[in-house]
C-alpha cells in the first residue's frame, strides 16, 4: 500500500495538513497567507449552495479543486475551531483511500483558514480532468454493443471492492462518484471525501444503502431489465467480498435495494 506523508503546518491565520509527496511547507505557507488571497488568485467557482463553495484553482500550472465549507461553530476561540474538523477527517479519508489504491483525486491540504471575522475550512484534491457524474455518465450511454451494461457491470464491482477495505457511503449522489474517460480508459473516482465512513464490519446492510444511493440518480434512465443485471452483479462482486456469505441472499438484496431505492426517491420529492 502507498502511504501519504501527512505533515502539520500552522500559523496565525491557518492551521493545516498537507500532502508533503505533493506540496512543501514553503508553499502551503504562501498560499495560505493573507486569507488565502494568494491561493485564490486564479479561480473558477463551480458551484455554491448552502455553506459550500466549490473552486477549480490553477496553482503552478497545475488544476485543483476547492472545496470550501463557513465555519459551522457559533463561537469564535480558535483553540475549539481547530480541533476535529470536517475537513481534516475528510483529508485523511481521501489519504487512506489512496493508500488502499482507491480511485480518488489525490488529496493536497486540509486547513482552517481565518477569513475576517469568519474561519473557513478549506479541502483541496487535484482535479480530475474530462469527467462527470456517475448519473450523467450511465444515462449518456447509448446501448450499443451493450456499452451500458459494461458500464454498469464495472461500478458494481466498483462499489463492492470499496465496501471490501472497509468504507461506506453515508451519502452518495450522482456527484459523490465521477467517471472520467482519458486516452480510452474509463475510471471512477471517489469524491465525497468528507461523506464516506467507516465499515470495519462489512455490514450488508451498508453496503445495500450505497448501492441503493447510487442507483438512485440513474434508475429511471435505464429499463428495468438493466436494473435486476445491475443489482445482481452487485450481489456476486459482494459475496466474492465476504459482504454476504451466501447465494441464498440474493433475491433478499434485490428486494431490500429496491424498497431502499424508493424510499430515497420518496425523500427526494418531499
Amino acid at each position: 500500500m502507498a502511504q501519504i506523508n501527512i505533515n502539520h503546518c500552522k500559523d496565525d491565520g491557518f492551521n493545516c495538513l498537507y500532502n508533503a509527496d505533493l506540496i512543501t511547507e514553503e508553499m502551503v505557507r504562501e498560499l495560505l497567507k493573507d486569507e488565502a488571497a494568494q491561493l485564490y488568485s486564479e479561480k473558477e467557482q463551480m458551484l455554491a449552495f448552502g455553506n459550500e463553495a466549490r473552486y477549480k484553482l490553477t496553482v503552478n500550472g497545475e488544476l485543483w479543486f476547492a472545496k470550501e465549507l463557513k465555519n459551522k461553530y457559533w463561537y469564535s476561540s480558535i483553540k475549539n475551531i481547530f480541533f476535529s474538523t470536517d475537513c481534516w477527517k475528510a483529508f485523511q479519508i481521501g489519504c487512506k483511500l489512496v493508500s488502499y489504491d482507491i480511485n480518488t483525486p489525490q488529496p493536497i491540504l486540509a486547513a482552517t483558514v481565518i477569513c475576517g471575522e469568519e474561519t473557513k475550512q478549506l479541502l483541496i484534491t487535484r482535479f480530475i480532468e474530462n469527467a462527470k457524474g456517475l448519473a450523467d455518465h450511465v444515462t449518456s450511454i447509448k446501448d450499443q454493443e451493450h456499452g451500458r451494461e459494461r458500464v454498469l457491470d464495472r461500478v458494481a464491482r466498483t462499489l463492492a471492492e470499496f465496501h471490501k477495505d472497509g468504507f461506506c457511503f453515508k451519502h452518495i449522489n450522482s456527484t459523490s462518484i465521477i467517471v472520467s474517460n482519458n486516452d480510452d480508459k474509463i475510471n471512477f473516482w471517489y469524491t465525497a471525501l468528507e461523506a464516506i465512513g467507516s465499515n470495519r464490519f462489512h455490514f450488508n446492510t451498508a453496503f445495500i444503502n450505497t448501492v441503493a444511493q447510487a442507483c438512485k440518480d440513474f434508475h429511471k434512465n435505464i429499463h428495468d431489465e438493466e436494473r435486476i443485471i445491475f443489482l445482481r452483479v452487485c450481489f456476486d462482486a459482494a459475496l466474492k467480498n465476504n459482504i454476504f456469505k451466501r447465494p441464498s441472499q440474493q433475491e433478499w438484496f434485490i428486494k431490500k435495494t429496491n424498497q431502499r431505492v424508493s424510499e430515497l426517491l420518496n425523500e427526494s420529492t418531499n
